[in-house]
């Protein structure tokens, strides 16, 4: 990209931000993300009480019978939302914990591109205890949030790394085999790339959320990552294929779009400050890379590869994916087998390329295709 290219970037971005930032009106302080009283919690490191509960269930021919225990609840307004504590229920777990010094330092150092691009110091300056209180009314009132843990301000890469083979509820979503060859890196790595660059993260093998940014947005975003994955059965098909950009186009307005149900009315206006210009970044590297493969199958040393013939590539790869996408929702709505399912993905994405190709080459050809 030249110089006057990224001068207009620049120039654009300067203006985007300037027509969807926050009015007046949104910067007043409010309380749009309540609480409840009381969480029943599994376990916690806040001061709880216990009492006894009483429950119903079902023996084998149908008959109810009282069932008593005791539970453990803590009151929300006693929480100190600006320390460090963790909270385990039955649907989700979130740790609020400060990572040491050295690690925050070059962290902040690291983030200093991603705060330039959005302009705004939030980015990577970790929660405090209003964003910290925002995540927790998101996961107690959106009830089809379960099994995801969020970290708040740090990572703990290795213990996430144990959680693929030792937490059941992680260990049930994928098979052995994509849990070690897919879910120990991006445990590991993943993390640490987050911790060091103090970079907003969701790994769908451990099913955690890494949050570093003090803005509802983009905790949002990686939370409807969670949401997003959680409508199949397991998350490795999934995620391996976020190798193809179209699909990670696909992935990243899915979480966006989740977002945007997730946030409050107050603070949807974030969505166009935040979210779209992140996702015109992951157009631009699927644009880019189209261009590449180009370039790799054009002859010569040096082969101009024109705009057109990249945007026929690009758009024609994500055409693909969507029309493999309705291919499997039909599948999925008249209730045929998974196998199917999937061959009606493949089948519909590979008729849409041969068809799109065969007209699109008389219009925009490519270098090789003038042979």
């Amino acid at each position: 990209m030249g110089w006057l290219n990224k001068a207009l970037l620049v120039g654009a971005f300067a203006a985007w931000y300037a027509f969807t930032g926050p009015s007046a009106q949104h910067l007043e302080p409010k309380k749009e993300y309540p609480v409840p009283n009381e969480i029943k919690v599994v376990s916690t490191t806040l001061p709880y009480e216990t009492r006894e509960a009483v429950g119903r269930s079902a023996d084998s021919v149908g008959n109810f019978e009282n069932e008593s225990g005791l539970e453990k609840i803590i009151k929300t307004e006693d929480i100190d939302f600006s320390k460090n504590f963790t909270i385990e229920t039955e649907r989700y777990t979130i740790v609020k914990k400060e990572e040491p010094l050295i690690s925050r330092v070059i962290g902040h150092i690291n983030s200093i591109p991603a705060k330039l691009f959005f302009w705004d110091w939030n980015v990577g300056k970790g929660l405090d205890k209003e964003k910290t209180r925002a995540i927790i009314s998101i996961l107690e009132n959106n009830e089809n949030i379960k099994d995801l843990t969020v970290r708040i301000n740090h990572n703990q890469a290795i213990y996430d790394y144990f959680r693929l083979f030792t937490d059941k509820k992680v260990a049930k979503r994928n098979p052995l085999i994509p849990r070690i060859l897919m879910g120990i890196p991006t445990s590991i790595l993943g993390e640490l790339f987050a911790e060091l660059s103090r970079g907003d993260y969701y790994n769908p093998m451990n099913q955690t959320v890494v949050l570093f940014s003090n803005i509802k947005s983009i905790s949002a975003h990686e939370i409807g990552h969670h949401k997003d994955c959680q409508r199949f059965g397991s998350d490795w098909i999934y995620a391996s294929a976020a190798v193809f950009p179209p699909v990670v186009l696909y992935r990243e307005w899915q979480a966006s779009q989740n977002a945007k149900h997730i946030l409050s009315d107050e603070d949807k206006w974030q969505f166009n400050r935040y979210l779209i210009p992140a996702f015109f970044t992951y157009l631009i590297a699927g644009f880019y890379a189209s261009k590449k493969l180009l370039k790799q199958k054009a002859p010569g040393k040096k082969p101009e590869i024109s705009t057109l013939q990249t945007l026929r590539h690009f758009g024609t790869l994500n055409l693909d994916l969507y029309a493999g996408i309705a291919a499997y929702s039909l599948c999925d709505k008249i209730n045929v087998s998974g196998f199917v399912s999937y061959a009606a993905l493949a089948a519909g994405a590979v008729i849409t390329n041969e068809v799109a190709n065969h007209f699109l080459k008389n219009v925009m050809p490519y270098e090789h295709e003038n042979l």
